[in-house]
């Protein structure tokens, strides 16, 4: 199923998916269906041998029910729901460019005053290079 039968579908449908969702989180369960994803291959970038396994990486695709139950969960319980403050990734109104802004005025703060600053980096671009598929 995608996206497109649920915006052109009758309001019935959207009301019958309210009361399944709204029974849901009142009993704190999910049917096994909406928790499957498949998983599909796509290159890693352009020009790379589409034979070799190591150029691939997975993306998930997951239930539209389950996409739409995400999407209810973020809405009714945003307020609820925090992170740390010092997260930038995946998180609204947050981007990377801050983070790399505070790194480079902690540099600039450090080197200034004359001390000493080290700084651990994380090369994830393989993170996902050794996973076992079936």
């Amino acid at each position: 199923m995608c996206s497109d039968y649920f915006k052109h579908a009758p309001r019935a449908l959207a009301d019958y998916i309210s009361l399944l969702l709204t029974a849901l989180l009142t009993h704190g369960t999910m049917p096994q269906e909406f928790l499957t994803s498949t998983v599909i291959p796509i290159q890693k970038g352009k020009g790379l041998s589409v034979t070799d396994a190591a150029n691939d990486k997975g993306i998930a695709l997951s239930s539209i029910f389950g996409k739409i139950f995400d999407l209810v969960v973020l809405h009714r319980f945003s307020e609820q729901l925090c992170s740390s403050s010092l997260q930038f990734g995946f998180k609204a109104k947050h981007y990377t460019s801050m983070c790399t802004m505070i790194l480079k005025e902690v540099t600039a703060y450090y080197m200034a005053h004359g001390g000493s600053l080290y700084c651990t980096m994380l090369d994830t671009t393989e993170a996902f290079g050794r996973v076992e598929y079936c």
